[in-house]
């Protein structure tokens, strides 16, 4: 036999020898396959009867009179296929409040599991999209990011999906835009309500779908809407008093010998200053006369501005808001009685040491507070309470605790007729305001004439019995 000969019976039996690999290697792959799904469909199913066995217990808990705090989703066996509800509200944060409408779009998807043996599977889930939703082109495409968290390669997906004319893409749910069964994260929702693209009652209310972390993401709102609150107040606040400047601006504040003398206080250092009381019925200007004294001291003390607390009847004084290094005092706006700067002289004299406000039971609140060298400013009204102590209280009558200035005419400067302004602000007085005029004032002067006359008159001589 020739060697032609044997060369062509040895080629047949190559070509069957390598016929038989390939089939066997196909049956290795596809039993390879086989034996993926089978485990995959065995996870499935085991995560069906976990899920049914949770079900089982909670509709048992609920029939058994037990409380659920969101109650039971719908059934997934429920109604026709794919009309059922998911266990987990999927994309329910997008879906509420929100319409998708776009000629052009891009999606994108990360999940730990993506590997580059997905990108075929993401490619054929991307045509079928787009023929489903009419786009006109569409590319999809995996990436894997240069700086990633872990050392673990990490990968995403993008499809771009382009629509003609018409009105493009307009949908109510995100749910044909899901390549996978996503769980939303709470992480998503802040990214859209720190964009504003959700207000803070819609914050709020899709906040309780994530149980995790819903009482921070609540307190985290309430401040921010309190903070945008005092932000709109204020420049509220701004606004008008730049319109009432422009309208009716504020004539300048007289000087009065008790306002020089108490801002030269702080000029040189002391133990202790007094508390500069104005007192004056209602429209003679204490408010705008003591606002000027303070801003005296602040040009003094090179400081920019004062704080101004309205008292009224509140015996706490809040001074959390004081800041040392920039207000020169404070201002204590319509003071309801005398006895309050008695009970608080231990802060409010400024002596040279550290006291605490919002003091409570757990000090919770608490804040440190010095008024050293820094001027207070006390404005009432005839509507205060126990004013004859600052002439019977040996504390309050001392001026070197009080300096107590009287107006009986407005405090602004080049008044037109003092004694007709102050006329026809007594005349808009209540029974109340006359009564604490009186206690103060006209009383307590006719008092100290009497005793003077008393001390001062011979001592008349006693008449006979039976005269």
């Amino acid at each position: 036999m020739s060697v032609g000969a044997g060369l062509n019976m040895m080629a047949p039996k190559g070509k069957a020898k390598a016929k038989a690999e390939a089939k066997a290697k196909a049956r290795a792959e596809a039993k390879a396959k086989a034996a993926a799904r089978a485990d995959k469909e065995k996870r499935k199913s085991q995560k069906r009867v976990s899920e049914a066995a949770l079900r089982a217990a909670a509709e048992k808990r609920a029939c058994n009179g037990g409380k659920l705090s969101n109650g039971l989703t719908p059934s997934p066996d429920a109604g026709p296929e794919g009309s059922a509800e998911s266990a987990i509200p999927y994309h329910e944060v997008f879906v509420r409040g929100f319409w998708v409408q776009t000629h052009a779009c891009m999606l994108t998807f990360n999940n730990t599991e993506f590997t580059p043996d997905t990108r075929a599977l993401f490619e054929e889930w991307c045509g079928a999209t787009a023929a489903r939703l009419g786009s006109r082109a569409w590319s999809g495409r995996l990436e894997q990011p240069l700086r990633a968290a872990t050392d673990a390669p990490r990968y995403c997906l993008h499809a771009y999906l382009y629509w003609k004319g018409g009105d493009g893409l307009r949908l109510r749910s995100a749910d044909d835009l899901a390549f996978q069964d996503y769980v939303p994260k709470p992480v998503w929702l802040d990214g859209w309500w720190a964009a504003q693209k959700l207000s803070h009652d819609q914050y709020r209310e899709l906040s309780l779908l994530f149980r995790i972390g819903s009482q921070k993401r609540k307190r985290g709102v309430e401040e921010v809407a309190q903070a945008e609150r005092e932000g709109f107040l204020q420049k509220h606040l701004a606004v008008e008093l730049a319109e009432l400047e422009r309208a009716d601006p504020v004539r300048p504040a007289q000087q009065f010998p008790e306002t020089a003398e108490f801002v030269q206080l702080f000029s040189k250092p002391m133990r202790r200053r007094p508390i500069l009381v104005i007192f004056g019925g209602t429209n003679l200007g204490e408010s705008i006369l003591a606002g000027s004294v303070l801003e005296d001291v602040a040009k003094m003390l090179h400081l920019p501005g004062v704080v101004e607390v309205t008292v009224e009847e509140d015996s706490n004084l809040d001074l959390a808001e004081f800041d040392l290094a920039k207000h020169s005092g404070v201002l204590l706006d319509g003071a309801g009685g005398a006895m309050m700067l008695k009970r608080h002289r231990g802060a409010l004299q400024g002596r040279p040491k550290m006291s605490r406000g919002g003091k409570s039971a757990t000090k919770m609140y608490s804040y440190p507070l010095t008024l050293c060298r820094r001027a207070v400013v006390v404005t009432m009204d005839p509507s205060a309470k126990n004013l004859h102590e600052f002439r019977a209280c040996h504390w309050l009558s001392n001026p070197k605790n009080v300096v107590l200035l009287r107006l009986n005419a407005p405090a602004w400067a080049e008044a037109a007729d003092a004694s007709d302004a102050a006329e026809e602000c007594m005349a808009g007085w209540t029974v109340e305001e006359v009564g604490g005029w009186l206690e103060s004032e006209a009383l307590l002067e006719f008092n100290r004439r009497r005793l003077v006359f008393q001390s001062s008159a011979p001592a008349c001589p006693r008449l006979p019995t039976g005269s």
